[in-house]
């Protein structure tokens, strides 16, 4: 049984730098070197990085680069400040969203959309495929399944009204007549169970400040009166 190869992320990185600089003819402009510094800071362990260099230019695109051209751009590599990151170094190379997704990219960010809009879209491309998968096997969705299942019962007959004037009152009811419903219904019928009648309001009662002072002034008069 062949054992699968190893993720190697510098490799494939490599690889992409190759595409993206075939992708947007980069050997016709005075701007390949770009590339090529990029293409050289994820090749730190060559034990020949010049002879390496010269190759990666040739697929590129640029033939017969010179050693001492090699040599320079090697060198200039060196001064630079590396962008080893995926968005940084799609900055670099202004790899744009729409050419990443076109050639495959995926060990290089972009520099219009950032790490976190390519992983929204992603889970968004992911739900569509995995819809896409259902339907092809078959599956239907919720809503037509129900609505199906409400024509073959002809719920709106047994009720004696229209299948409009059906579906307007469970609109109203806040259904829509093929999800569940937020009402409350009796298990016989259909219809709707009546609430239960809320309880009487309470009496206010009486201050006890007023009815102290009504007791009080008939005693004062009673004494008053000699009684």
């Amino acid at each position: 049984m062949l054992r699968r190869k190893r993720f190697d992320m510098v490799v494939r990185r490599r690889r992409e730098i190759e595409i993206h600089a075939r992708g947007v003819g980069a050997a016709d402009t005075d701007d390949l070197d770009r590339w090529l510094i990029a293409w050289h800071w994820h090749n730190r362990n060559s034990k020949d990085p010049i002879a390496a260099l010269t190759e990666c230019a040739r697929r590129m695109g640029r033939r017969g680069m010179a050693e001492a051209e090699a040599r320079g751009i090697i060198e200039e590599a060196a001064s630079t400040r590396r962008h080893r990151s995926a968005d940084n170094l799609g900055r670099w190379l202004r790899l744009s969203y729409a050419q990443r997704q076109a050639s495959g990219i995926t060990t290089i960010g972009a520099y219009d959309v950032n790490k976190r809009a390519r992983k929204e879209q992603r889970k968004h491309r992911n739900r569509l495929a995995a819809e896409r998968r259902r339907r092809a096997r078959g599956a239907k969705l919720r809503t037509e399944y129900e609505a199906k299942g409400l024509s073959r019962t002809k719920p709106w007959e047994a009720e004696g009204m229209s299948r409009r004037n059906w579906y307007r009152q469970r609109s109203k009811l806040g259904t829509n007549g093929t999800t569940p419903s937020t009402a409350v219904f009796s298990s016989s019928g259909d219809a709707l169970v009546p609430t239960a009648p809320s309880p009487p309001a309470a009496r206010p009662k009486a201050r006890r400040g007023r009815s102290a002072n009504c007791a009080v002034v008939p005693m004062l008069r009673r004494r008053a009166s000699g009684e």
